[in-house]
Parts: structure tokens; C-alpha cells; sequence
């Protein structure tokens, strides 16, 4: 089973913007049209939300997602550490857009457990992903950060 995140953001920008500036980040290739990978990561793809998926984000984050940015890790690739290098790498990417983009957004673990959302400009982290949800591993997003558990979809 491979693992799969999703960040759902309420941005004006077309996917295919989304995509090129993920694509400007040291080691995120295109690899087909449409889809990037980095490094522990398989697959980087952008898309609009389904309607079913839009309608789950809106009850649960409170805001209406217009792009979709999934992450597929690979679950074998590991840091020198023994971390999963496609975490670092989902940091990485994760950061460096919702620096860029101040809209609502929240990333999904397997579209089912919330990790992370930002709302009005606060960053939530779940204190259910110690791992991923660590404050100072989301410092360069530069917002005010605080740990509090976050509801399951």
C-alpha cells in the first residue's frame, strides 16, 4: 500500500500553476505531463477536487478547495536517519506552497485523517501526527503554529 497525501487549497491559480512552481524546487522532475516526482516521492499530481471530496472539505476545514495537490510516497526510501525521505520531501513541498499561496488549505493523510490545515491564516498542526506535525518542521511557512487535535473525515 503506497502512502498518500493530499493538500486541498482554495486558490485562484490554475493546476497547472500549482505544478510549475513545485517544479522549481531542487529535485522535483517532470516526469509525464502533468506529474512530478522528488525525491521519495512517486508521484506529484494537481487536479481540481471531485465534488464529493469538495463537499467533505467544506463540512470538515470549512472552505472550498479549488485544486488538489497529491503526493504518492514511497514507503521504502528512507533518510540516513531511518525517516522516510518522502516525508522531508512532503515538508518540503507542502512549505513551499503555502508560503507562496495564502489561501485555506489542508493536507490529508489517505483522505481520511487531517495532518495539518491553515485557516485564516493560522497553521494547525495535529498532535496526532507527531512525526509530520513537529512545530519547528513547518517554521519556514512563517505563520503562527499551534498543536491541537484535528478531526478524522
Amino acid at each position: 500500500m503506497a502512502l498518500e497525501f493530499t493538500l486541498s487549497i482554495g486558490t485562484p491559480c490554475p493546476e497547472n500553476e500549482v505544478l510549475a512552481e513545485l517544479s522549481t524546487l531542487p529535485g522535483f522532475d517532470v516526469v509525464k505531463h502533468s506529474q512530478l516526482a522528488g525525491p521519495g516521492l512517486t508521484a506529484i499530481i494537481v487536479s481540481p477536487p471531485s465534488d464529493f471530496w469538495r463537499g467533505c472539505i467544506e463540512q470538515h476545514a470549512g472552505f472550498s478547495p479549488s485544486a488538489d495537490v497529491y503526493f504518492r510516497l514511497d514507503k521504502f526510501e528512507e533518510t540516513s536517519t531511518g525517516e522516510l525521505l518522502g516525508n522531508e520531501s512532503l515538508i518540503t513541498a507542502v512549505s513551499h506552497l503555502l508560503t507562496r499561496r495564502p489561501e485555506d488549505a489542508v493536507l490529508t493523510f489517505q483522505r481520511e485523517s487531517i495532518v495539518l490545515l491553515r485557516s485564516q491564516g493560522r497553521l494547525t498542526l495535529n498532535e496526532r501526527w507527531p512525526n509530520l506535525g513537529a512545530p519547528e518542521r513547518w517554521a519556514s511557512v512563517g505563520q503562527p503554529r499551534v498543536v491541537l487535535p484535528l478531526p478524522e473525515l
